[in-house]
């Protein structure tokens, strides 16, 4: 699974620029899910990815970049940041990216939906966090049938 955030105009000029949270499955492209807040943050990461985990269960392993959400970018690095605490009890696996073309997955669904999503948004009157919170896990599904051509092979996740 890869995981990361988009900052952008999410809702062109009816609204604040905002990041989306999102959980990309690795093998198949799938969206898996998604969470938008003002910022970047932990929080945020939480939101977009215990709801998939609830309900599919535990990946094998999370592919992020080196921000400070995943790894302790000062000070003592022996030390784990929360987020990697909690995937660790879990026993998720993280594994960090040199550069963004290594998620190049979730990078061009990122480009991807700045365009499809930010023009279902503007279809719906979506303005704001909230409305695209609620909104984002119909919008989701959606988008697993027409962007992805994979079909779902062996899973490796496990229960929680």
């Amino acid at each position: 699974m890869q995981i990361d955030a988009s900052h952008h105009a999410w809702f062109e000029d009816r609204g604040p620029k905002c990041h989306l949270h999102l959980l990309i499955d690795d093998a198949t492209s799938k969206l898996m899910g998604g969470y938008f807040a003002p910022e970047e943050t932990t929080e945020g990461y939480y939101r977009a990815c215990f709801p998939y985990f609830e309900k599919m269960g535990r990946p094998v392993s999370l592919y992020s970049d080196k921000r400070g959400t995943f790894i302790v970018n000062q000070g003592c690095p022996r030390h784990d940041t929360q987020f990697a605490r909690a995937m660790k009890e879990l026993d998720i696996r993280m594994i960090t990216a040199h550069s963004p073309q290594a998620k190049g997955r979730i990078e061009r669904a990122f480009g991807t939906l700045q365009e499809r999503l930010v023009w279902e948004m503007r279809l719906n009157n979506i303005s704001s966090i909230e409305e695209a919170n609620v909104f984002l896990p119909n919008f989701l599904p959606s988008e697993l049938t027409s962007l992805n051509q994979a079909n779902n092979r062996d899973c490796r996740h496990s229960s929680i």
